[in-house]
Parts: C-alpha cells; sequence; structure tokens
C-alpha cells in the first residue's frame, strides 16, 4: 500500500497530472469553439467555454492518476514529454496568431 501512495506522489507523476490537466483544458476549450458550442449565448458564452475546459481537464487528471498508478516511470516521463510538447504547440500557436486574423480562426473565441 505504501509503495502505492510513493508510485502516486512522485514529482514525474504529479508533473504529469498538472500537465494532462493544463493541456486538456486549452483543448476543452478548443474544442468548444471549434464546435461553436457557445455561439449566440450571449454572456454565457465564455463560461460554456470554461466548463467545455474544465470538464475535460478532470477527465485528463483522472485519466493521468490511472496511468500513474498502473503504468512504470519510464511511460510516465514519456507521457510528460509528450504533454509538454503539446502545451508548448498549442501556446505557440495561440501566441504567434496576428490579432486581426484571430477573429478568423475560431480556436478560442471566449480569449479573443
Amino acid at each position: 500500500m505504501k509503495d502505492d501512495l510513493k508510485k502516486l506522489l512522485k514529482p514525474s507523476s504529479i508533473l504529469l497530472y498538472v500537465l494532462s490537466s493544463t493541456v486538456l483544458l486549452m483543448m476543452g476549450m478548443a474544442y468548444a469553439g471549434i464546435t461553436g458550442a457557445a455561439d449566440g449565448q450571449g454572456l454565457a458564452s465564455g463560461a460554456i467555454i470554461l466548463v467545455y475546459g474544465i470538464i475535460f481537464s478532470i477527465a485528463g487528471l483522472i485519466s493521468s492518476v490511472l496511468t500513474a498508478y498502473y503504468f512504470s516511470n519510464a511511460v510516465v516521463v514519456r507521457l510528460n514529454w509528450i504533454a509538454a510538447f503539446l502545451l508548448f504547440l498549442f501556446i505557440t500557436i495561440l501566441f504567434t496568431l496576428k490579432p486581426g486574423h484571430r477573429s478568423q480562426i475560431r480556436l478560442m473565441p471566449a480569449l479573443f
């Protein structure tokens, strides 16, 4: 029992929890923006997009805890690198879009 808890509280596992939650939060918000889930909702559109992000983030947290529990540390470290790359890629795309072109791309309408 103690070894299982130690495995879940390793720094690489905690990093996986944070990275997967953050990446899936952004992906959930992007999904809501791309599918138009908040179109025509007025002031509630930001809250709708945030809820999509939170739902995706909770799903990512649960899956990362299960992954850290059932897989070896080498797999967790590899998944950390993949999640870090996805987060870097997503942030790079988000900040390299020019302000005039951001309104044409329906990636995250609540942030623009």
